[in-house]
């Protein structure tokens, strides 16, 4: 069950007003009302988190998808897509990739 403090916290981090927050969980505004009296299911609680860009569900904890950006919460900066990509290539630049080895079944063997 999510505590109605936690709800109201929740829709707004997704950037909702509690209207909003109804629409988008397909519910009435009169019933995300009840829940911030009652609390809400725990289901509501995924949803909102989804949409504001969490990623603990995922096997994620502590990162966040904000504003076009991978956030850690350690972390002062963001990574963006071009920042993932040349951190995998200067990794296999240093460790010396080798593509046959990389592309090819372990059970077959090697050309040389």
């Amino acid at each position: 069950m999510i505590e109605p403090e936690l709800l109201r916290e929740l829709y707004g981090d997704a950037g909702l007003t509690r209207r909003e927050a109804a629409r988008f969980l397909g519910r009435t505004d009169r019933q995300v009302r009840r829940w911030l009296h009652e609390g809400a299911p725990d289901w509501v609680g995924t949803m909102l988190r989804m949409r504001a860009g969490w990623l603990d569900e995922y096997g994620w904890p502590r990162w966040r998808i904000r504003g076009g950006r991978l956030w850690c919460l350690d972390w002062a900066e963001g990574l963006e897509p071009g920042d993932l990509f040349a951190w995998w290539w200067l990794r296999q630049k240093r460790f010396g990739y080798d593509r046959a080895e990389a592309m090819t079944d372990p059970k077959e063997e090697i050309p040389r």
